[in-house]
C-alpha cells in the first residue's frame, strides 16, 4: 500500500509538468502582417535615383527637340505577409513588397506631355529564426530569395531578388507592431508595421 500511495504522489507531481508542457506546445499558427519598408534599391538600381531628373544627352543635335522624363517619384515600398509559425523558433512566410512609381514627360520646350507609371513587387518566400521567443516580445532574423517584377508603360521585367533582416522585434500578442532592419534587393533600412496572429 506504501509503494502504491508513493506512486500516486509522483504521478500527482508530474501532472502540472506535463499540463505545462501540453500548454507550452499550443501557440499561435498563422500570421498576418501590413506595414512599410525602406529605401526601394532594386527601384533605384533599374530606374535611378528619385527626385531627380532623368539624363539628357545632348551629343546629337536631334535630342534637343525630343521629349525628356522628369524626376521620379515613389510612393515607398507597402509590404503584406502571411506567416506560417512552424515550431516556436521557425517560421516560413510569404512577403510581397510592392511600390508605384511615376514622373512626367516634357517636351524640348518644358511643355508638360504626359505621364509615365509603373509598378513593382517583389515576391519573396522567407524562412524566419526566433532568437527570443517571448509572449509579449520576439526577437528574430529572416533570409529570404525570390523574384522582382516590374511593369511600366512599355515593358515587362523580372529578376532575382534577396532580402536579409539580421534583426526584427515584435511587440504585443495576438495584434502586435513589428520593426525589422534589413538590406536586399527590397530594401535597405527599415520596416515597419502591425501584425495579427490566430
Amino acid at each position: 500500500m506504501k509503494k502504491l500511495s508513493i506512486l500516486f504522489g509522483m504521478l500527482l507531481l508530474l501532472q502540472p509538468a506535463v499540463h505545462a508542457r501540453e500548454k507550452d506546445d499550443v501557440f499561435p499558427r498563422h500570421e498576418f502582417r501590413i506595414g512599410m519598408a525602406g529605401y526601394p534599391v532594386m527601384e533605384w538600381l533599374m530606374f535611378g535615383r528619385f527626385g531627380e531628373p532623368a539624363y539628357r544627352p545632348y551629343d546629337n543635335p536631334s535630342y534637343l527637340y525630343r521629349d525628356y522624363e522628369g524626376p521620379r517619384y515613389m510612393l515607398g515600398h507597402v509590404t503584406a505577409e502571411y506567416s506560417y509559425n512552424c515550431s516556436r523558433r521557425f517560421t516560413f512566410a510569404a512577403v510581397a513588397y510592392m511600390a508605384g512609381m511615376w514622373n512626367y514627360v516634357y517636351d524640348y520646350k518644358g511643355n508638360r506631355r504626359g505621364r509615365e507609371s509603373s509598378v513593382s513587387v517583389h515576391i519573396i518566400p522567407t524562412a524566419r529564426f526566433k532568437y527570443l521567443d517571448r509572449p509579449a516580445c520576439t526577437l528574430y532574423g529572416s533570409v529570404g530569395i525570390g523574384a522582382w517584377m516590374s511593369y511600366d508603360d512599355n515593358e515587362f521585367m523580372a529578376k532575382p531578388s534577396v532580402q536579409v533582416v539580421p534583426l526584427g522585434i515584435t511587440f504585443g500578442r495576438k495584434l502586435y507592431g513589428f520593426a525589422e532592419s534589413g538590406f536586399g534587393m527590397a530594401y535597405v533600412g527599415w520596416s515597419i508595421g502591425v501584425g495579427y496572429r490566430f
